[in-house]
Order: structure tokens, then C-alpha cells, then sequence
């Protein structure tokens, strides 16, 4: 690896905003860098960190025009820096990834929260959509099932973060499909894919529809239908024509409007059929080519009708969507996290959990960290475990294992919830002793809520925020 030094003066045109960012810096911390010059016969360079320009210089060549992974390895009046990854090495290839999964990254809950509306709520779904939903919620793990050794093993198999290992190991593709969350997930976003592309699988609409919306994409051959449709005006004048189906006029108009004229033309849609009595909204041109439509058919109400169904059952798809893409993004964050461990500790994994509580689906992250376990270091376990339940609120448990001896913390928001865990103490103690493992310490305390985001070792960065 290539170590890169820093001497004074470090910045080039050096401002006090530029100098404060410098001394913000902490040793182990990865830097993006990208060269600006070549390094000349003394070695000496520019680079670009984040905004900063920095005078730099190095015993081994660098090209302009490279960037790579720089860990800080020492600071003081001579900062050092040391190269960590090639270009397009595992490292930079893990950081692009990590930028583009951590901004559409969330946790499971609202997904689970709304996978629960799709397979028994109202809310207007197409039944293979339905289905599958139910399928993921069975497989959830249970509150009491993870009081089971061989079934937490199980649901953090199943969690997604290992899917592709598995895959990797042999194991059948079929029991990994109908087993393993990230799998479910892909299944479900191909399916919703599908549905939102033109699928005939929509649902079925109340009251009789009208002649010129009778016609369902089942029912057009595919080399007949149009494909000039991609925006909006062309949608729509299609439509107008008898040329595309109103399952596909909806879809591209939920999908490319602006969401406030989506507004509009569902408050225009529920006015006309008769489920609102509120005055019928301005429709911007584009839409009033569509009421006009409507009102030219023979029986305007159950047009309306049709198409508000459509409407609804197309939002609720693409907001099932959003929800699944960013749970996907969430496991994606997860594994790259776990394989992003420059000089960590010897196993590392990340993962989120969903667990069905009380009729509820809530979100458990943790993180395992191995360190040691050769013959000069003894093997030590650290296990962080953060949750939040409405009940008790935000709760961090951190646990650690070394040499048979278990360490136990808790952090809790709130004061009442510190109470409660502190008197569970003694029940937990003796639930331990039970195991065979020598108890070191117990305790809790009152704390931060835990991070929103993937669990990560403390100290550590996924990413630089000034990269």
C-alpha cells in the first residue's frame, strides 16, 4: 500500500473553513481521493479530498486522474495517509455501491406495515401481489421463536444478507426462494414490475364498465399494442383514440405527473363517481382532455368509476414499490457494510431483522463482530442489538463474550423503560447462569436513542461525509 504524506503548508489558497475541515479528521478514517497532477521526481502532488486541494507527497507514482481509498493513519504536523484500495479495486467498487444504496436505504417497518394492508387490508391489490405478500409475512419469525437457538440461527440465515452466499455454497435456488428475504423481496419487486408494466392482473372494477374501457391489456395482442406511449400528451392521446388500454393510460400517468395532478385527477375521479360532493377541481389541460373524455362516454360515472379504481390500485403498487426498493437498498447496505472492514475485526456482519410483535411486524438491527480467536489474541464476541418498540422505545443492548466471560449493557431513551430493564435484571442474570457462561456485568443506563441507519462498529465509517 502507498503511503501518502501531508506537509505543511497542506492547502492550497488556505481558508480557516478549509483548516477547521483538516482538524476534523480522525485516525482510521477513509478519505476518497482523487489526484490532480502527477507526482513529479520529488514525489510531490496535488489531491482532492471532498472540495479541499492538498499538497501531498508520496514515494511511489500516481497518475492524475486516479482516485481511490485513503485511511488516515496518523495526524499531528505531518498527517499520513495510506492507500487502502487500488483503483477500481473490492474497496471503491464497495464505496459506489454504499453511495448509491445508503440515500434509498430504510428499515423494514413500513414496508412490513404496508405488506400487511396488501395481503388482508382493504387496500386495492392484485391477487398475485396478495398472495406473495402473505407468503413473506408467514416466514417472519416470531418474538417467541427467537427464544429458540436453532431458530434465530435460522431467521438470521433468512434475513437476506447471506443470499448470495448461500447461492454460493450450493444451496438449492428453489428452498432459497421460499426461504430467504432479499429473494422474497426481488420476487416481489419483479411482480410489481410486471404489474405496473401492462400485466392484465389489475382488479377487477365495481359496476359495469363502460364500452371503450371494457377492453383489458389480456385482450390486446402485444404486437398490437402502442408503443409510443411514454410520456404523458402521448398517453393520453392514445387513449382518447381507442388505441391504449385505461390500465396503461393510468399507469403512465401515476407514473410521469407531477403528484399534484395526480391529486387532482383522483379528486375529479371520486367527485364523478359520486364519493365526494366537494366542487370539482381545476384540471390542468392535459387532464381536462381526459374529463372531457369521460364525460362524452354513455354512462360517465361508471367510467369514472374504472378509472378510479385503476388509479388507486396503481399508487398503492408503486408506493408498495418504493417501500420494496428500499428495503432492498437496505440489505445491499448491510452486506457491503459487513464487507467493508479494512484492518476490522475478523468477521463482521450487519443485518436488520423484522420480528411480528404483537400483530405487528418491528425491526430489529444487529451487528456481529468476531476479533481475536488466534494464538496471541483470545477470541472476543461483540453483539449490538437495537430496536424500538412503541411500549418501551429506542433500546441498544450491547453484549460481549470473551474467554466465557459475558458483559451485558443496556441504553434506553426513556427513564421509565431504564427502570423497567433494571428491575428484569436479576431474571436475566439467573436465566444466564442457567447456560453455563460466567457473568461479568450487567447494567443499563439512560442513552441516545440508536441510529436510524445500518449498525456499524463505533468509530468506524462507511462512508467520508466530506468525500
Amino acid at each position: 500500500m502507498k503511503d501518502i504524506f501531508i506537509p505543511p503548508p497542506a492547502l492550497q489558497n488556505s481558508t480557516r473553513p478549509a483548516d477547521s475541515l483538516v482538524r476534523a479528521w480522525q485516525v482510521g478514517q477513509i478519505l476518497q481521493v482523487r489526484a490532480e497532477s502527477d507526482s513529479d521526481a520529488a514525489g510531490t502532488l496535488l489531491l482532492r479530498i471532498g472540495k479541499l486541494k492538498i499538497a501531498a507527497r508520496t514515494p511511489v507514482p500516481i497518475k492524475a486522474g486516479e482516485s481511490f481509498a485513503a485511511k488516515i493513519q496518523s495526524l499531528g504536523e505531518v498527517p499520513v495517509l495510506k492507500v487502502v484500495s487500488p483503483p477500481d479495486g473490492p474497496q471503491r467498487i464497495i464505496a459506489q455501491y454504499l453511495r448509491e444504496s445508503l440515500p434509498r436505504q430504510a428499515d423494514f417497518t413500513p414496508l412490513m406495515q404496508r405488506l400487511q394492508n396488501a395481503a388482508s387490508g382493504p387496500a386495492p391489490m392484485p391477487a398475485p401481489i396478495k398472495a406473495l405478500a402473505q407468503a413473506i409475512l408467514r416466514q417472519i419469525p416470531t418474538a417467541d421463536s427467537l427464544e429458540n437457538a436453532s431458530q434465530v440461527k435460522s431467521a438470521i440465515s433468512g434475513s437476506g444478507v447471506l443470499l448470495e452466499s448461500r447461492l454460493a455454497r450450493g444451496a438449492p435456488p428453489a428452498g432459497i426462494a421460499e426461504s430467504d428475504l432479499k429473494a422474497r423481496l426481488l420476487q416481489l419487486r419483479n411482480l410489481i414490475n410486471r404489474q405496473l408494466g401492462g400485466a392484465a392482473s389489475l382488479p377487477a372494477t365495481q359496476g359495469a364498465a363502460a364500452p371503450d374501457l371494457a377492453a383489458s391489456p389480456s385482450t390486446i395482442p402485444e404486437t398490437a399494442r402502442p408503443q409510443g406511449a411514454s410520456t404523458p400528451q402521448q398517453a393520453i392521446e392514445l387513449f382518447v383514440n381507442g388505441r391504449l388500454a385505461p390500465e396503461s393510460l393510468i399507469t403512465r400517468l401515476a407514473r410521469h405527473l407531477p403528484a399534484t395532478d395526480v391529486s387532482l385527477l383522483m379528486r375529479y375521479l371520486e367527485r364523478l363517481a359520486g364519493e365526494s360532493r366537494a366542487a370539482a377541481p381545476e384540471l390542468p389541460e392535459l387532464l381536462a382532455r381526459v374529463a372531457r373524455f369521460i364525460q362524452a362516454q354513455p354512462n360517465p360515472q361508471s367510467t369514472a368509476e374504472s378509472l378510479l379504481a385503476l388509479l388507486r390500485s396503481t399508487l398503492a403498487l408503486q408506493e408498495l414499490q418504493q417501500l420494496t426498493d428500499n428495503a432492498l437498498s437496505r440489505i445491499q447496505a448491510n452486506q457491503l457494510g459487513s464487507a467493508n472492514r479494512e484492518a476490522g475485526p475478523a468477521f463482521l456482519l450487519h443485518l436488520d431483522l423484522p420480528v411480528a410483535h404483537d400483530k405487528d411486524v418491528r425491526n430489529l438491527q444487529l451487528q456481529f463482530e468476531r476479533h481475536g480467536g488466534n494464538s496471541d489474541t483470545p477470541e472476543e464476541w461483540n453483539v449490538t442489538i437495537n430496536f424500538n418498540l412503541p411500549e418501551l422505545g429506542p433500546i441498544q443492548a450491547r453484549v460481549r463474550l470473551r474467554e466465557n466471560r459475558l458483559t451485558t449493557r443496556f441504553e434506553a431513551g426513556r427513564a421509565e423503560t431504564v427502570a423497567d430493564i433494571r428491575e428484569a435484571l436479576p431474571r436475566l442474570q439467573e436465566a444466564l447462569a442457567g447456560t453455563g457462561v460466567a457473568i461479568e456485568h450487567l447494567s443499563v443506563e439512560l442513552g441516545e436513542a440508536p441510529p436510524g441507519g445500518p449498525a456499524q462498529p463505533r468509530g468506524r465509517h462507511l462512508l467520508d461525509e466530506m468525500a
